[in-house]
């Protein structure tokens, strides 16, 4: 459900930013799924009045307009079929951006015009461009439109559960957040209505009802308004229902879309002419449609009908799916004079089997599949005729036809204090809960046992005592009678009065929920931190790294937590380096495992050692587990941490691809590759690394100023400590070190982020650049991705060339770009206009020249 936040201010007083809005909603189990804004228009788009218009000398559609901004004339040529002399419009003046598109003063067949008169599409407010924006003749002018419309504003998409049919609507959203907040909310007033009635044209000699089904519909009420006026609806009404995710048609459909947005219950109208007469008038039947019955659909669709259907029908045919659609036969149109406005509830089963079995799921049958509440009906109702009547004129006939057989009687529900501290664990005052539930709608009816709440006399009218001097007699149902049967009679409970439109209250565990929700989960005080078993975020980011280097041909070691205290010493770290601080055991069984290892790197040459002693010179290993390092406190500090050596061939020989040895591009693309996959981004590189690295051949990444991976040759002294002679071998060792429990840390909040396909077509281009030694191609794919904003989608470097057409000092890289635009399909023109930018961009910066 989407909903607007301004239309939403209009019921409730909303003083908060928009993040503090949807954590409110959030935490009272309103679940904000997304957040867009909507409508940012500038302040020289304004109103103004077209006080003249004449036709451009030798066109058939084109008009010279004198627009009146109310405080200067314009001129301006327009072409929309609607535009005409006293209507009031919308301006955009000179300079104006709208989109990408830039106002100008120009000349249109040899006239100048100065500004443009707006369609709704032209501003982005929807997908008409039929004619321009036509406003009451009584707006101010030389306002901004931004404020008659109440733009900018913020869309909510809204997760509804679907045990809380009553957030179906503004009204219950505004009501549920009120609650929270401790505020009023303004609800529109109906009360009215019978005063616009006509007294001597009672609604029954207009229109009978006949409800044939009462356990399908358990009420049915009709309306009829005679002299209506079909037109467009104003444009804060399309707005609304635009925001909303709703298409406007015409002023009656919007204001009972409009009435179903802001209840939550649905209406449907009837064109009152076009209903076939049974008895000298027009007729309403709610009955189950004949088998293989046909009814042709507002989608377009004919569908066969059989018993399990419920349907609304005049003298002899179907003219609604009963709460799923309307049909074809009976629907407003712009020809319409008379109508029947419908407010019903139905069972929420039967809609859901027949939205199912048809395949139709419209906005009314996905609010009734949830249970709507009959009484909500006649207030929507009420609603939608006052709009009517305003909006759109007519006759409102006297009364409403309302076929109501099967009242519920009202829901009590007791609540025991001693039983939510049991449940949730702390203890609230009788009047904090009275004040929660008040807030909600729910009615205090009083205090008392279950033997004051019913005496020993069955038939006696139940008594709930509220004091000593006052008392409140009501009607407890069957159903109310043995859920109060599970109450411990020495047991005190307060008792309330559910309001109709809360389907779900029905227990007492349903009161208690509503309390802490409203109270604040996060006010409950935790005693002590739950155990925490398993890090699953830290699994999984290991167990994604693991698979990832096995399926690259990797093998798996394990070697044990306790080594030898000389080893670390033969990287030639500096004193300074922490690792090699270690930790003593205080009873080793030997000297070479009587300390905690600090890194993982000697064991995994030793390792490499024994292998390459034994014929197995192509080496892919790695270790992925825990190093101890010393602290001044305890416990001490374990982190986890992966070591990859990789020596020989790149991969095993094949008649049909070349082997070849492992290089420094392949040991960093597979570091890349890991980093990849745990979400992070913003990686920097640096040539510093430690110093059992080859300085020119080694590399470090770096994430917020922290060394998250270093990579690169093995020095072959110290390579040489270990026993490994690379000079005799002719292959080179090839190390990585990863901060795993860094890379753990910071993409512990990331959540993967998905993109849609492009729905318009990509551009492809190539480049070729003439860049000098030194210049990294990280900062130059960079500044290629700034330079080309939001519209590149990838960027690839082909290859390098450095031969005699290439000055000393000096590359050519070739790098594939591919343009797309979102929104639309990219023009030669703007991919043109992207390139000169790169270009520009690269040349500024570095003096790169294009090749």
């Amino acid at each position: 459900m989407q909903i607007s936040l301004e239309w939403l201010k209009d019921y409730i007083k909303i003083d908060a930013d928009i993040k503090e809005v949807t954590k409110l909603l959030t935490f009272s189990g309103i679940e904000v799924e997304n957040v867009v804004d909507y409508g940012a228009i500038p302040d020289s788009i304004i109103t103004a009045k077209v006080v003249s218009a004449e036709l451009v000398k030798d066109s058939d559609h084109l008009m010279i307009c004198k627009v009146d901004s109310g405080s200067e004339t314009y001129q301006v040529v327009c072409g929309a079929p609607n535009c005409s002399s006293g209507i009031v419009g919308v301006l955009a003046l000179p300079g104006t951006e709208i989109g990408e598109t830039v106002i100008k003063k120009t000349k249109i067949r040899g006239v100048e015009s100065s500004g443009m008169l707006c369609s709704e599409k032209e501003l982005g407010l929807s997908d008409d461009h039929s004619g321009i924006i036509t406003l009451p003749a009584d707006t101010p002018l030389g306002k901004p439109v931004r404020e008659l419309f109440r733009l900018p504003d913020t869309l909510l998409e809204l997760e509804i559960t679907p045990n809380r049919p009553d957030l179906l609507g503004y009204l219950g959203v505004a009501t549920d957040l009120a609650a929270l907040v401790d505020r009023n909310i303004e609800i529109p007033v109906t009360d009215n209505i019978s005063e616009l009635e006509k007294k001597d044209l009672p609604v029954s000699d207009s229109l009978a009802l006949l409800n044939y089904e009462p356990e399908l519909c358990p009420r049915y009420t009709a309306r009829v308004i005679k002299d209506v006026r079909i037109c467009e609806s104003p444009i804060w009404l399309k707005l609304r229902l635009i925001k909303s995710g709703l298409r406007p048609i015409n002023n009656i459909v919007d204001i009972t879309n409009y009435t179903m947005l802001e209840t939550g219950h649905p209406l449907h109208a009837f064109d009152y002419d076009k209903l076939e007469k049974e008895n000298g008038k027009p007729v309403i039947k709610v009955r189950r449609a004949n088998a293989e019955e046909i009814f042709p659909a507002l989608d377009g669709k004919t569908y066969y009908l059989d018993r399990d259907d419920l349907v609304i029908a005049d003298a002899n045919r179907p003219v609604a799916l009963a709460g799923v659609i309307g049909g074809m036969n009976s629907h407003i149109t712009e020809n319409t004079i008379n109508i029947v406005l419908e407010a019903a509830c139905f069972n929420h089963s039967g809609i859901r089997r027949t939205s199912y079995k048809h395949k139709i799921s419209t906005d009314s049958s996905y609010r009734f599949e949830r249970q709507m509440a009959a009484e909500t009906a006649e207030f929507s109702s009420r609603r939608a005729t006052q709009l009517i009547l305003e909006l759109a004129g007519g006759t409102l006939c006297e009364g409403t036809l309302d076929d109501w057989q099967n009242k519920q009687e009202k829901s009590l529900v007791p609540f025991r204090p001693h039983r939510f501290k049991q449940v949730i664990g702390i203890n609230l005052s009788k009047d904090e809960i009275i004040s929660y539930l008040s807030r909600l709608g729910l009615t205090y009816l009083g205090e008392g046992s279950k033997e004051k709440y019913y005496p020993e006399s069955r038939d006696a009218i139940p008594k709930v005592v509220q004091d000593d001097e006052q008392s409140l007699y009501f009607k407890v149902n069957s159903g109310d009678r043995e859920k109060m049967d599970s109450i411990e009679p020495i047991q005190e409970a307060l008792y309330f009065e559910v309001p109709p439109k809360r389907v779900d209250l029905t227990r007492e565990i349903d009161l208690i929920e509503e309390v802490i929700r409203l109270h604040g989960m996060n006010k409950v005080a935790q005693e002590a931190a739950p155990p925490l078993i398993m890090d699953r975020h830290s699994f999984s980011i290991r167990r994604k790294v693991s698979d990832i280097l096995i399926n690259n041909g990797f093998q798996e070691i394990v070697n044990l937590s306790f080594t030898d205290p000389e080893l670390i010493k033969k990287l030639n770290l500096p004193d300074t380096d922490n690792r090699l601080k270690q930790i003593e055991l205080l009873n080793p069984q030997n000297s070479n495992l009587s300390v905690l290892r600090t890194a993982i790197i000697p064991q995994l040459l030793l390792t490499a050692r024994y292998n390459l002693n034994h014929d197995m010179p192509d080496l892919k290993l790695f270790e992925l587990n825990k190093i101890f390092l010393e602290n001044s406190a305890l416990p001490k500090q374990e982190e986890y941490r992966l070591s990859l050596l990789w020596s020989g061939l790149n991969h095993n020989e094949h008649w049909k691809f070349k082997a070849v040895a492992a290089d420094f591009f392949a040991i960093k693309g597979l570091v890349d590759g890991l980093l990849s996959q745990t979400g992070l981004s913003d990686f920097t590189y640096e040539k510093k690394t430690s110093e059992y690295l080859l300085e020119n051949e080694s590399q470090s990444i770096m994430l917020e100023n922290k060394v998250v991976a270093e990579y690169g040759k093995l020095k072959p002294e110290v390579s040489a400590k270990f026993d490994i002679d690379t000079l005799e071998l002719k292959q080179d060792v090839w190390i990585a070190d990863i901060d795993i429990n860094l890379l753990i840390l910071l993409s512990r909040s990331i959540r993967p982020a998905y993109r849609p396909v492009p729905r318009f077509p990509s551009v492809q281009r190539d480049l070729s650049f003439l860049i000098q030694a030194g210049i990294t191609q990280l900062s130059i794919m960079d500044c290629i991705r700034q330079s080309g904003k939001e519209s590149i989608l990838s960027i690839s470097l082909l290859d390098e060339y450095t031969g005699k057409q290439v000055p000393e000092g000096f590359r050519s890289l070739t790098y594939r770009m591919v343009f797309n635009n979102p929104e639309k399909t990219l023009t030669d023109d703007e991919v043109d206009a992207l390139f000169e930018t790169i270009v520009r961009n690269l040349k500024n910066n570095w003096n790169i020249q294009l090749r």
